[in-house]
C-alpha cells in the first residue's frame, strides 16, 4: 500500500514537471527578447557611464545590475505566465502566453526607456524621451498625430 502512494506522488510530480517544461518552451522567444534587451542596455549603459559621465567601469557593478535585471524580467514573465495558467486561462479570458507577453511587455517598456536614455546621452542629445508619456499620449487619443505625441514625450534634461 505504501508503494502505491509513492507511485502516485511520482506520477503527479512528473505530470507537473512536464507542464512546466511545455510552458517554458512556449516562452522561449520571450526569454530571448528579454535577454537581448538586457544585453543592449548593458552595452549602452556602460558606454554612457564611461564616455559621457566619466565613471570607471566595474565588472562587479555591471554584473550585479545585469543579474538584477535578468531576475526582474524573468519574474515579470513567470508571474504573467503563472497568473495566466492559474486564473486567466481557466476562466477563458486569455492564454498563459498572452498574459506572459503582457507581463514582459510592461517590463520591457522600462528597459526600452532606459536604452533610449543611454543612446541619447551617448550621442550628446540633452533631452529625455519618456516612453510612458508617449504611449499614454498615443493610446489616450488626446493627440491625433504621432509627431505631437513624440514632441510631448521629449523633455529637456534636468
Amino acid at each position: 500500500m505504501e508503494s502505491n502512494g509513492m507511485l502516485g506522488k511520482i506520477v503527479l510530480w512528473a505530470a507537473f514537471n512536464a507542464e512546466v517544461y511545455v510552458a517554458m518552451y512556449e516562452l522561449r522567444w520571450m526569454i530571448v527578447f528579454a535577454t537581448v534587451l538586457i544585453v543592449v542596455d548593458l552595452y549602452w549603459g556602460s558606454r554612457d557611464a564611461v564616455s559621457i559621465r566619466g565613471e570607471e567601469w566595474h565588472l562587479s557593478r555591471a554584473g550585479r545590475r545585469t543579474l538584477n535585471k535578468v531576475i526582474e524580467y524573468m519574474t515579470y514573465l513567470l508571474v504573467g505566465c503563472v497568473g495566466g495558467l492559474a486564473i486567466l486561462e481557466p476562466v477563458g479570458i486569455c492564454s498563459h502566453l498572452t498574459s506572459a507577453a503582457v507581463g514582459l511587455g510592461l517590463g520591457s517598456l522600462f528597459e526600452i526607456s532606459s536604452i533610449i536614455g543611454h543612446v541619447l546621452a551617448v550621442h550628446g542629445i540633452r533631452k529625455r524621451f519618456n516612453v510612458w508619456t508617449f504611449l499614454m499620449s498615443v493610446l489616450g487619443g488626446k493627440r491625433r498625430d504621432i509627431s505631437d505625441s513624440i514632441d510631448k514625450a521629449i523633455e529637456e534634461e534636468r
